[in-house]
């Protein structure tokens, strides 16, 4: 309807925050990634300080580290400092039992996608295995 008179304070308001889609389909070959995972477990595994993040309820989120970029494989995974990981193919994530459980179940998958929380803000990061 033009010439619709718009309500005081309307233009005010915050938009819903969607989560935010990754703009390119992230490529890996999986032989190269498997064998990154292998080749740097130990300095990972002694390195990312993993935490279990909550929020004001005490509800567990997902999971958090605060040293992510000191980890190359992190970097390309395009995963940063104090990303909560929440999902892994829609599956949440709320220990690193379970992160390893839903890696087992899609081993073999083409692809995957973990959801985020990234600055308060949700975002999904896809990645394709070739």
């Amino acid at each position: 309807m033009a010439g619709a008179a718009v309500p005081p304070g309307a233009c005010d308001r915050a938009a819903p925050v969607a989560p935010q889609r990754a703009a390119n389909l992230i490529e890996f070959k999986r032989d190269e990634l498997a064998q990154k995972l292998m080749d740097n477990y130990e300095d990972i595994a002694s390195k990312v300080d993993v935490r279990v993040k909550e929020d004001d309820q005490g509800n567990v989120i997902g999971l958090t580290a605060s040293n992510l970029s000191g980890i190359p494989l992190a970097q390309e995974l395009q995963l940063q400092d104090n990303d909560v990981l929440t999902s892994i193919n829609n599956e949440k994530i709320e220990s690193v039992e379970a992160v390893y459980d839903v890696i087992e179940k899609y081993r073999n998958a083409s692809t995957f996608r973990l959801g985020l929380m990234r600055d308060g803000r949700p975002m999904y990061l896809t990645y394709r295995l070739q």
